[in-house]
């Protein structure tokens, strides 16, 4: 039986032990729930070196989001995610069950964030095993506006957070110059940290939110380390974004929420002068 089948059959009843084991403890699960391509792996990595901590990482957890999703993939003959069952399961046994978490999620500028997400999905959008070996850089450019979702991380929190977890996070200040916010309800203990923060700052803030001493980061799954690493800077510094693109990205309710008039426009003059 090849590994790959094997590792997928026996993940869930991994995770369900996992989430059994959490919820067992005395110290409430931490759910690592972002959208994609936002620094959210180097988080992980940090809090699994500690092992009291019962850690899951996922970017989905509504179910009728996840389903959407797949069949707009099956649609494409584009690959389901695994991660996905694991947002099933927790949002099983832990949001309809009605237990208690802490959650960590990060938010980053939409469109260096969607550029690094095309990158991590070449070969699901273009159907091409190492596409960025095979494709033009003309042709990656031409894909990056004809088959990404652009509109992904400006509707994130409205399809997962706020359905989920009863948090509608543009109801609450965000504190542009710290680039943290602490949200503390009934059930959920929220941290949400900008991915651009500097990484000692990053690690003093979960440390403080979490309870634990602070421990280094340790970059983690960055595009421009990937086999596609140099091609992804290629494309960064290749690629022409219209104005109304920029615009239509920095000009959302989330940009506009998460970061400064200054930053966006610094942002705006970065992505119109090539990246």
């Amino acid at each position: 039986m090849p590994k790959m089948f094997l590792r997928r059959l026996l993940r869930p009843f991994w995770y369900r032990f996992r989430i059994r084991r959490a919820l067992a403890s005395s110290s409430p699960p931490i759910l690592v729930y972002q959208m994609g391509k936002v620094g959210s792996s180097t988080i992980t990595a940090l809090l699994r070196r500690s092992p009291q901590l019962h850690v899951f990482h996922v970017h989905r957890l509504n179910p009728e989001h996840i389903e959407r999703l797949r069949a707009e993939r099956r649609a494409k003959g584009q690959s389901i995610p695994e991660r996905d069952d694991v947002g099933l399961l927790l949002y099983r046994h832990v949001i309809l069950a009605g237990c208690r978490a802490r959650v960590i999620t990060l938010v980053r500028e939409p469109i260096g964030r969607n550029i690094s997400s095309y990158f991590q999905n070449l070969d699901h959008l273009w159907r091409t095993r190492h596409a960025y070996q095979r494709l033009s850089l003309d042709r990656l450019v031409q894909g990056f506006f004809e088959l990404f979702p652009h509109s992904a991380p400006l509707t994130w929190f409205d399809d997962e957070f706020k359905p989920i977890l009863g948090i509608d996070v543009y109801a609450y200040e965000f504190p542009h110059g710290r680039g943290w916010l602490t949200i503390r309800t009934e059930r959920y203990d929220t941290l949400i940290l900008k991915s651009e923060l500097d990484d000692a700052a990053k690690a003093v803030c979960i440390s403080n939110f979490i309870g634990i001493a602070p421990v280094p980061l340790v970059k983690r799954n960055a595009s421009n380390e990937k086999p596609f690493g140099e091609v992804y800077r290629e494309f960064v510094q290749s690629i022409r974004l219209p104005a109304s693109y920029v615009d239509q990205m920095l000009n959302s309710r989330y940009a506009r929420h998460f970061f400064s008039l200054s930053e966006i426009q610094d942002l705006r003059q970065k992505w119109l002068n090539n990246g």
